[in-house]
């Protein structure tokens, strides 16, 4: 590596752990100025990202000769994190405090830098490429509080900020990469990546509500955690169970001969190695799938569509590709039917083009991808009671209410009702004997998890403005919300009765439609 990167690596740190130490004389002068202006550090990666590209859709390099166009992307890409590496130097001498989310921002993209000089040196070095490209997470923009209106009327202006909540909330923002970077280190227990990756999606998400953050550093998050928990989802439903570790299962597997268990293993391993930055683990995966594949490329575009409908099926039921096929097909048929009466004139091909045989491979990803991509809560939900239970036991001690008992043994004699003395050994012999008890009552509280039903209630938006994308995700909701549905009614009196309301609205409200039975 070159010396310049290693002082860049340097000085980070140095931003980190002695802020105080950076050199900016003139800055400092004028800082309570740009303190007053709010002053803002300016960070950009497409350099980076533009080599991460050129490494990954490369051929591949057999001769150890690296490519011209990749060591300029590189050098440039060092000059931009170097600059960026200014921009917030600058910002921590004017706000007076580390900029948490920044400072690890760099520190990620210097590692980075690290991985892609590595492969644009070995360019034979696959794996070296791979750990580069498989490095999503780190070079995520960073988290900051979206800047104010430039428009806004001074008198409205926000006050200046408390220096301590604005150090509590920079701890809040890191936290997040924080918890990303714990769910890509478990390697093992895929049901604990999956916890992992939910809190840092509400902590995310509470955040942003709390205080209005970037779109940029908000929104690829969000789209990181919710592709990896669909790729979680297409491996539970593969067969991988969650709580039970990778490496057990994979040697299980072998030992059964289980070749859809040991692929299902093997991808797993491979991608959570990927995104560790595991090169051994990513090398090993990597050439037993070579086997598995028997030649096969995965990145093939027909591979990965059939994956995805294998996928489709294992996750939401084996007839569940065909019934999306076969809805679009009826949809078809249904609006060419409706078109003549309807005003709008390019209704058939509209429909015609969103429900394309073509488009079927794209509602089943956007349903494989609702569960990472919305938290609307389950249709059971686990609720804490408490149950009282009421017993009443006889006792010696004084209660309100009294009882006679047959006596059963000499003790009970003091409390006993005598007519005769003399009688009093047969009568206790012959069960004659009655003895004075009390009448106590207990409540005794026993608490216990029950699974109490939703309501579920949908408001759909049908307006020309939500055809494309945006369409076929609350399509996908909807499917996958029915398949959940169909699952919870078929189970039949295992579980608590689930009721779904669902209404569209365009330029009029439709009817409101019921489920909750199978007819």
């Amino acid at each position: 590596m070159s010396q310049d990167v290693d002082e860049i690596g340097r000085r980070i740190e140095r931003l980190t752990l002695a802020p105080d130490d950076i050199r900016a004389p003139i800055l400092r002068l004028v800082r309570p100025v740009l303190a007053r202006f709010g002053y803002r550090p300016r960070v950009t990666a497409t350099k980076v990202e533009a080599l991460l590209a050129q490494v990954r859709d490369r051929p591949t390099r057999l001769d150890g000769t690296p490519d011209p166009a990749e060591t300029k992307l590189l050098e440039q890409a060092e000059r931009e994190l170097e600059e960026s590496l200014v921009s917030v130097e600058r910002a921590t001498v004017v706000g007076g405090q580390v900029l948490v989310s920044h400072a690890a921002w760099l520190r990620r993209l210097y590692e980075v830098l690290v991985r892609a000089r590595r492969a644009v040196e070995q360019p034979e070095d696959v794996a070296a490429a791979a750990m580069a490209i498989g490095a999503r997470r780190l070079v995520l923009p960073p988290l900051a509080i979206a800047e104010a209106d430039a428009g806004a009327d001074a008198k409205d202006a926000a006050p200046a900020p408390d220096p301590d909540a604005t150090r509590l909330l920079e701890l809040e923002l890191a936290a997040v990469d924080r918890v990303l970077a714990a769910a890509d280190g478990e390697i093992e227990l895929l049901g604990r990546r999956r916890r992992l990756f939910e809190a840092a999606r509400q902590v995310l998400l509470d955040t942003n509500a709390a205080a209005p953050l970037e779109a940029s550093g908000v929104e690829t998050r969000r789209a990181y955690i919710a592709g990896e928990i669909t790729r979680l989802d297409r491996l539970e439903a593969a067969g991988v169970k969650p709580e039970v570790t990778l490496s057990h299962q994979l040697r299980e597997a072998v030992d059964r001969g289980e070749r859809e268990r040991v692929h299902a293993a093997l991808v797993a391993k491979n991608g959570i190695a990927l995104a560790a930055g595991d090169a051994a683990t990513f090398e090993a995966s990597k050439r037993a799938l070579g086997v598995l594949w028997e030649g096969k490329d995965p990145r093939d575009p027909e591979v990965r569509r059939a994956s995805m409908r294998r996928s489709a099926a294992q996750v939401f039921g084996s007839a569940f590709p065909e019934a999306i096929r076969r809805t679009y097909e009826e949809a078809r048929a249904r609006y060419r039917r409706v078109a003549k009466a309807h005003p709008l004139a390019s209704l058939p091909k509209l429909a015609d083009d969103y429900f394309a045989d073509e488009k079927v491979d794209a509602a089943l990803a956007a349903v494989l991808a609702t569960d990472g991509s919305f938290e609307v809560g389950g249709a059971l939900l686990p609720m804490r009671v408490v149950e009282y239970e009421e017993r009443y036991r006889a006792v010696r001690f004084p209660t309100q209410d009294l009882l006679l008992v047959a006596a059963e043994d000499p003790a009970d004699i003091p409390d006993a009702i005598v007519e005769d003395p003399r009688t009093i050994v047969m009568d206790l012999a012959a069960g004659r004997l009655l003895a004075r008890r009390f009448v106590h009552q207990e409540r005794r509280a026993r608490a216990r998890t029950v699974m109490r039903a939703e309501v579920r209630v949908y408001l759909l938006d049908g307006s020309g403005s939500m055809h494309g994308p945006r369409s076929r995700m609350r399509d996908a909701m909807m499917a996958a919300e029915l398949v959940t549905l169909k699952r919870r009614l078929q189970e039949g009196a295992k579980v608590a009765r689930v009721v779904l309301f669902y209404r569209y609205f365009d330029s009029v409200l439709h009817p409101v439609a019921l489920l909750a039975s199978l007819s």
